[in-house]
Parts: structure tokens; sequence; C-alpha cells
């Protein structure tokens, strides 16, 4: 951490209220995107063994806008988000701050031939369909997400003949749709064959078995990310209502500390300075 922005943060600390000022077993309540669930439960513990009465409950299943939804109708108190603002969430003068990147991989199932390496070219074969196989003759089973999803707005990002596929391959019979991130992750893991995208900080936070693939001979990683070697992440941010609690502020805070970067980094996430 730069110097400068150590003393912001331990300014920030300071100013906020101690945590004898809060009730006892006060409980904020987060969730959002999926591929953070996991991550977010390894920081509420942390966090409530440095504070025993400050309790994290990670609520499951809600995706980037429902975790927005949630916040908005007070059912949450922090959304994490690989979204920006939607139009409710604007208007509502919701805060919106990115905390991290992971890197994004395309990965498969762990028992289907090792593939270590694919390109672009070959990536929109696959969304296609003229690839149907993997080496040896297995049937490759395509697991996709949802239109608007994030995991399919960076597939259609990567290039222009991989978001013509990609339009291609929502359209096909037979592909596995996958609702939520750890949908995606269930499916890669258990379906013989299966190849689609996830993240490198689910696949760590949720002890996946596995294995990135490297794009266009770059394989993933947060070094490779950093340097810019490496171009495709899921931002992940925290979003929270316009006057957020002093409960909730603390948890951000400590997400913002050394410790929370620390434990952020150790899971495969780029930390993005606060602005």
């Amino acid at each position: 951490m730069k110097p400068s922005n150590a003393i912001t943060l331990l300014l920030a600390l300071c100013l906020l209220p101690a945590a004898s000022t809060i009730a006892a077993d006060t409980t904020i309540r987060v969730g959002g995107t999926g591929s953070s669930l996991s991550m977010m439960k390894i920081l509420a513990a942390a966090y409530h063994e440095s504070y025993p009465d400050m309790h994290v409950k990670v609520v499951p299943r809600l995706g980037s806008n429902g975790g927005m939804r949630a916040l908005l109708a007070k059912k949450i108190d922090i959304a994490i988000s690989a979204l920006p603002l939607n139009k409710d969430a604007r208007k509502a003068g919701a805060v919106q701050d990115e905390y991290a990147r992971t890197p994004y991989t395309f990965t498969q199932h762990p028992d289907n031939p090792p593939l270590k390496s694919i390109t672009t070219a070959q990536l929109a074969n696959i969304f296609i369909g003229t690839t149907k196989n993997w080496t040896g003759g297995q049937v490759m089973r395509l697991v996709m997400r949802p239109l608007n999803d994030s995991d399919t707005l960076f597939m259609q990002n990567i290039a222009p003949e991989v978001n013509e596929a990609v339009k291609v391959a929502l359209t096909r019979k037979g592909i596995i749709m996958a609702p939520t991130d750890r949908d995606s992750a269930d499916a890669l893991e258990s379906i013989s064959g299966a190849f689609g995208v996830s993240t490198l900080a689910q696949i760590k936070a949720e002890q996946r078995k596995l294995k990135p693939i490297a794009l266009n001979g770059v394989m993933p990683s947060i070094q490779a990310l950093e340097s810019g070697q490496y171009k495709y992440y899921k931002s992940l941010s925290i979003v929270t209502r316009k006057n957020p609690d002093s409960a909730t502020q603390r948890f951000i805070a400590y997400v913002r500390s050394q410790a929370g970067q620390q434990l952020l980094r150790e899971y495969d996430h780029v930390v993005v300075p606060k602005q």
C-alpha cells in the first residue's frame, strides 16, 4: 500500500465510531454477485474474530442487480456488484466503490482432456458450435450465462468475432444455462465435457477443482493483470445506500484495511485503491 493510501485509510478508521458505540451483537447483511460471496464469508469470519460483537450475514443467490434491488428495499446493507449502478440505484443515490478486480478465466470439467491455452478463433468456433468435441471425441458441453450477466459481457468484449459467436451460442439448443456464478461453477465441476467461464477468486475461495486456461497464450493471474499482460477481469464494487450506518461503515473500513487487503490478495484479487 502507498504511504498516502495508508494514511488516508488510518484517518478513515479513526473517524468511524468505536465498536463500543455500536449496539452489541450487531449484524449487517451482504449480498450480490455470486463469485464474491465466498470471499465475503472469509472476510466476515476474520472481521468477527477481530470484533466478536460484529456479525456479517452473507445472503446467497441475489446476483449484482438482485443485490442492488435488495439494498434499495433495505433487505441488505451492502450489495457486491460486478455491474455499474442500475437506473433505480442511481436515482436513489446509491454509492458505488470499486474495491477489487479478479481475473476472468475460461475453464473446464476437471476430467476433460487437458486444454492449457485457447485462442479467440477457437473460442468463436466453440460458441458457434463448429467445435463440438474435445480431443478424443468427448462431447463438449457449453456452460453459458444469461445475456446481460457480467460474465457474458466479458466474453462479448474479448473480440468482435467472439461477440457474434456468443450471440449464436445463447440461441443454441443443448447449452447449459447457469443463472448464477455458483450454478456455473457447479456445472463446470459436475458435468463431464463442460466448458465455460469463472474467475480466479471464485475458484480459490470456493476451493474448486477447476483449472484456468490461458487465453491467447497468456495465463490469467493477478500478476499478469497488474502488469497489463492479461486484460480480462471482473470488477467488484461495494454498493451502499446514500448514508450507511456506523456498523456498515466499519465493515467496509475493514475490507479496505491492510488485513482485508491481504486476504483479498491471497484469494486472487487485485485491490483497487479508494478513489
